[in-house]
């Protein structure tokens, strides 16, 4: 992820400790909110995320899926026109800023009727992550894998 990190296609890249840092910082971000999502078990029964978004009627659901939507859209764009640095920026803005700084902060009052959606943006950011950060997101895949959908990410399908 440092190598792509706002790098230009038609530029030389070069690799700074303030990159390496910020993510590191970054691979730091998913762990952490990967253990949130998985050190909560639902009351009820247990059962996969599946392709299956949530059926929340909450606002904020309905806001983080549909980010989740758009995003998905745009790195899936960005990846087909080998705009690596762009798609990876996207993820970053997306992961950090919506999903674990907006959205994982509103959910902690309301952990039970968030935690479905939890997983499934999770399940879903993992596989967009996975081209550039393979290991990681191999990895919290293996430890949350009863909850999801394959029983390796990168067999997993592509978000659509």
């Amino acid at each position: 992820m440092a190598l792509i990190w706002g790098s230009l296609v038609e530029n030389d890249n070069s690799v700074s400790e303030e990159n390496i840092r910020g993510q590191r910082n970054f691979a730091n971000k998913i762990w952490n909110v990967a253990r949130f999502v998985f050190m909560y078990e639902l009351k009820s029964q247990k059962s996969k995320v599946k392709s299956q978004k949530s059926k929340s009627k909450h606002q904020d659901d309905k806001n983080i899926l549909n980010d989740l939507k758009l995003t998905e859209k745009k790195v899936t764009r960005l990846l087909d026109k080998h705009r690596l640095n762009e798609a990876a920026e996207d993820l970053y803005a997306f992961f950090w800023s919506r999903f674990a700084n907006d959205y994982l902060e509103k959910t902690k009052t309301r952990r039970e009727d968030a935690q479905k959606t939890l997983e499934y943006v999770l399940q879903e950011s993992l596989k967009l992550l996975h081209p550039f950060m393979p290991f990681l997101t191999e990895r919290l895949w293996q430890i949350g894998r009863e909850r999801f959908d394959s029983p390796l990410l990168i067999t997993a399908p592509w978000p659509r």
